[in-house]
C-alpha cells in the first residue's frame, strides 16, 4: 500500500519571512561536519563525482579516478572496501536499496552481441560504440551475469521473441556514435542517481537516437523502462493510443538533436563540473524506488497527456505545448496509466507565447531547464512512492512575471527555481505545487537570481537538496535558518518541508566557509544522510586533492526552535548544544614524532594509529640497512606491499577535555624517516565510550625526522645533539660535542 504525501495545513509561510531563534516554534536540525566518501585509510581518488547513496546507507557509487583508473566504483561506508564497478567509459551510476546492483551508461560493450538459433542477445553490431545502458549485480549468484543488458526490446518487438536484443539505433544524421570526450548525444543513456528501482530490477532510460523501439523509424527522445525480472521493456512517453510520442516525449526530442546537437551535447567525468551540478547523461528519466512512477523532462507535450490535463493550462495548449520542455509524471504499475503535467495550473509563466519577448525561436529553449551558455535539463527527484517530486524550472512566478514588463528579456536570461510537487492517483485533481526557492525580481544583480543546478528528494519526501550560488536564497514556503554565505560559490542546502526550515549543509573542518563550490547529492533511505560532490579542499583537515571529491554529512536533530518575525530585524542564532563529535589535528615534529591534538566529547578512550602501506617487514629492514650505500646490484624482484600499523598511542579521558597524544614509530621503521620523502601514513583516531558509537577521523600525516646539524671545527666533523628530557622534572641533558 503506498504511502501518501500531504503537505500540513498551513505551510505558507509568505512570501516575507527571516528568522529569529529562541522561542517556541518549528524545530531545526543541524548537520554533522563532512566525512570523505571518496577515500579510505589506504587510498584517496584524484577526482570524483556524482554520487548516489543506497537507502540502506551501507553503500555510495561515484565516477571517479584513482591510480589513474577511472570510472564507476562502489564504497562500502562500513568496511571501507572498494570495487570498480564498470571501465572508464562508464558514467552515471545508480543504486539499489541494498547496494547490490548499479546502473550506468557505457560506451563500451559489455554485452557483446552473440546469435545462436533464433535466440539473439546483446548490443548489435550496427551500434557498437553507442552508450547503451546496463546493471551490474555486484553479488551474482551461481550462474548469473554479473552485468544485464538493459536498452533492450520487449520480446514481443525483438526477432523471434528473443529475450535480451539490444535495441537497434539509427545514428545518421549528426547524433552517431563516434568516439568523443563523454557520451555522445545518441543512443541509450541513464541519469545518475534517480533511474533504478529499490530493487535493482526496474531501470528508466532515454533513447536518444532513431530506433527500433518499438518499431523501425521510431523518434528519438522516448522513456522506456526495463524489467530485469520479467525481461519486458515498457514505453512511458506514449499517446493515448500507446504509441510512440510523436517526434519524442522527452528531451532531447527530434528536433534538439537535428538542430542544434552541440548545444545540448551530455557530459562525463572529464567535462562534469561539481560547480555546476551539470548531469552526466543526456537523460532526464527518473523511476520511484517501488517502482511504480516514471518522472521526467517533457517534450512535445501535447500528444502525451490528455484532452482534460491539456486543458488546465490554456496558456500552453496546442504549438506552444509542442515547443517547450516541462516535466511530466507517469504511473507505470496501474491498469489505466495517465501522464500528468506536474507544473499545470501552478500560476507558472514558461514563456512560450511571446517569442518577440524571448528573442529566439527555439523550442528546446524553453522551460524546465538550467544554465546560459549551455543548456542542462536536470531530471526530477522521486519519493520512494512516486507521490512527491522536485523538479527545476526556469517558470517565473507572478512576482518575477511582473519585473520583466517592459524589458527585453530573452529566455537565456531567465533562471531557475526549485519546486516540489505533490501528485494524487486521481486525473481530476491537479498537481499541488510548493516553490522551495523564489525569483522576486529580475532587477536585481546576478548574484540574487543564480540558477537552482540541481535537486534530490529524500524516499519519505519531506526533504529536498539543492544547490545554488544565489544569496541571499529566499524561499516562500520556507524559513531560512543559516546565515548567508559570505562568497559567491555553488552551496549545498537541505529543506525541511515537515519543519518548514531552509539551511546550509557544508561547512569547513574549522566551521568557516568552504572554499569552492559543490554540486550533485543523494539521499539515504531515512533522510538524515546527504553524499555529495565538492570541488572545496577544507572539508577535512588534510585534504590535498584539488578536484572534486564525494563527503557524506549527517542530519542531527536539535531542540532549537524558529519562528517568524519581520524582514529587517538581524536573525539570531541559539548557541548550539553539546554535540557527540570529535575533532582532531596532527603535528610532525622534528624529532620524528607526530603529536595528536584532539577535543573529545566525554569519558572514554582515545586512540591513534599511524598507518602505511609498506613491503614486508624483511623488506623493510633490508631498506634500512642499505639506506646509506649504494649498491652495484640489479634491482630485487618488487614485493608485496601491506598495510601495517606503524605507530600506536592510546589514553583514558573522564571528562570532555582536549587531549594531547605523541606517537612514534617502531625501531624497525625508524630508517624510512631519514628519507627524503620520509614516512607517509594515515592516522585513525579512534574514540570510544559506552552507550556511544565509536567515533573517528582520518588524518593524512609524514613521519620525517631532521638529521642532526654537522659542523666543522678544527678539521673535526661535529655533530650535535638535540636535547632530550632524562626525568619527569623536566630536567635536560646539555648539548654534546661527539667526534665524527
Amino acid at each position: 500500500m503506498r504511502r501518501s504525501i500531504r503537505w500540513r495545513s498551513g505551510w505558507m509561510l509568505g512570501s516575507s519571512v527571516a528568522l529569529m531563534l529562541a522561542a517556541p516554534g518549528v524545530a531545526q536540525a543541524r548537520f554533522t561536519h563532512a566525512s570523505l566518501l571518496s577515500g579510505t585509510p589506504t587510498m584517496q581518488f584524484t577526482k570524483a563525482t556524482v554520487p548516489a547513496m543506497s537507502a540502506s546507507g551501507e553503500y555510495v557509487a561515484f565516477q571517479g579516478e584513482v591510480g589513474g583508473v577511472g570510472g564507476i566504483y562502489r564504497r562500502n561506508v562500513l568496511s571501507d572496501e572498494v570495487t570498480l564497478v564498470a571501465g572508464a567509459d562508464s558514467y552515471a551510476p545508480s543504486i539499489s536499496a541494498n547496494g547490490q546492483y548499479i546502473a550506468f551508461t557505457s560506451t563500451e560493450d559489455l554485452v557483446p552481441w552473440r546469435e545462436s538459433g533464433l535466440e539473439r542477445v546483446g548490443v548489435p553490431p550496427a551500434d557498437v560504440g553507442c552508450p547503451e545502458v546496463y546493471v551490474r549485480n555486484m553479488d551474482p549468484a551461481e550462474g548469473e551475469p554479473a552485468v544485464r543488458l538493459a536498452s533492450a526490446l520487449d520480446p514481443s518487438d525483438a526477432v523471434n521473441g528473443s529475450k535480451e536484443e539490444g535495441i537497434n539505433f539509427e545514428t545518421g544524421g549528426g547524433t552517431g556514435c563516434e568516439p568523443v570526450k563523454g557520451l555522445p548525444m545518441a543512443g541509450a543513456q541513464a541519469a545518475a542517481a534517480v533511474a533504478l528501482s529499490g530493487s535493482g530490477q526496474e531501470v528508466a532510460f532515454t533513447v536518444l537516437s532513431k530506433s527500433d523501439f518499438p518499431a523501425a523509424g521510431t523518434a528519438p527522445g522516448q522513456v522506456l523502462v526495463r524489467n530485469l525480472e520479467t525481461n519486458t521493456t515498457t514505453l512511458v512517453t506514449q499517446d493515448e493510443a500507446g504509441d510512440p510520442a510523436v517526434g519524442g516525449g522527452a528531451f532531447p526530442d527530434e528536433y534538439t538533436l537535428t538542430q542544434t546537437p552541440a548545444r545540448f551535447s551530455s557530459v562525463g567525468l572529464e567535462q562534469s563540473s561539481a560547480a555546476y551540478g551539470d548531469q552526466p547523461s543526456g537523460s532526464t528519466a527518473a523511476i520511484s524506488a517501488d517502482g511504480s512512477t516514471v518522472a521526467w523532462v517533457g517534450m512535445n507535450v501535447s500528444s502525451q497527456v490528455s484532452p482534460a490535463e491539456a486543458a488546465r493550462s490554456p496558456s500552453l495548449v496546442g504549438e506552444s505545448a509542442e515547443s517547450e520542455a516541462e516535466p511530466l509524471w507517469r504511473r507505470i504499475a496501474d491498469g489505466t496509466p495517465v501522464t500528468r503535467r506536474l507544473l499545470a495550473g501552478a500560476g507558472l509563466e514558461f514563456f512560450t507565447n511571446n517569442p518577440a519577448r524571448n528573442g529566439t525561436d527555439n523550442p528546446a529553449e524553453y522551460g524546465a531547464y538550467v544554465g546560459t551558455s549551455q543548456t542542462v535539463f536536470v531530471p526530477p527527484a522521486l519519493s520512494e512512492n512516486g507521490e512527491a517530486v522536485a523538479v527545476v524550472a526556469t517558470a517565473p512566478g507572478p512576482a518575477a512575471e511582473a519585473s520583466l514588463v517592459g524589458r527585453n528579456t530573452g529566455l537565456s536570461e531567465l533562471n531557475s527555481d526549485a519546486y516540489v510537487v505533490h501528485v494524487d492517483d486521481d486525473p481530476a485533481s491537479p498537481p499541488q505545487t510548493r516553490p522551495v526557492s523564489e525569483i522576486k525580481s529580475y532587477a536585481v544583480q546576478q548574484s540574487e537570481i543564480e540558477d537552482v543546478k540541481d535537486v534530490a528528494i529524500s524516499p519519505d519526501g519531506t526533504r529536498v537538496a539543492l544547490f545554488t550560488g544565489r544569496t541571499p536564497l529566499e524561499s516562500p514556503t520556507l524559513a531560512l535558518i543559516s546565515p548567508p554565505p559570505r562568497q559567491f560559490l555553488t552551496e549545498l542546502y537541505a529543506a525541511n518541508l515537515e519543519l518548514g526550515t531552509l539551511q546550509r549543509v557544508i561547512a569547513a573542518y574549522d566551521g568557516g566557509e568552504p572554499n569552492d563550490s559543490s554540486g550533485m547529492a543523494s539521499f539515504s533511505g531515512d533522510g538524515r544522510s546527504l553524499a555529495f560532490a565538492s570541488s572545496a579542499t577544507n572539508l577535512f583537515f588534510g585534504d590535498g586533492v584539488s578536484g572534486s571529491e564525494i563527503y557524506e554529512s549527517h542530519e542531527v536533530a536539535e531542540s532549537a526552535q524558529v519562528v517568524a518575525s519581520q524582514i529587517g530585524e538581524p536573525p539570531l542564532f541559539a548557541l548550539p548544544a553539546p554535540s557527540w563529535t570529535l575533532s582532531a589535528t596532527a603535528t610532525a615534529e622534528h624529532d620524528g614524532s607526530v603529536v595528536v591534538q584532539a577535543e573529545v566529547p566525554g569519558a572514554g578512550s582515545l586512540q591513534s594509529e599511524a598507518l602505511a602501506q609498506l613491503p614486508k617487514q624483511s623488506a623493510v629492514a633490508k631498506s634500512s640497512r642499505s639506506h646509506s650505500r649504494r649498491s652495484g646490484k640489479r634491482a630485487s624482484q618488487p614485493v608485496r606491499l601491506l598495510t601495517v600499523t606503524v605507530a600506536h598511542a592510546t589514553t583514558a579521558v573522564a571528562a570532555p577535555v582536549e587531549v594531547s597524544l605523541r606517537l612514534r614509530v617502531g625501531a624497525q621503521y625508524k630508517a624510512l624517516l631519514l628519507s627524503p620523502n620520509g614516512l607517509y601514513t594515515v592516522l585513525r583516531v579512534a574514540f570510544a565510550a559506552p552507550g556511544h558509537p565509536t567515533l573517528v577521523k582520518d588524518i593524512p600525516v609524514t613521519f620525517r625526522e631532521v638529521a642532526p646539524k654537522v659542523v666543522k671545527r678544527q678539521g673535526k666533523d661535529v655533530r650535535r645533539k638535540r636535547s632530550a628530557k632524562v626525568d619527569g622534572r623536566g630536567e635536560h641533558r646539555k648539548l654534546e660535542a661527539t667526534r665524527g
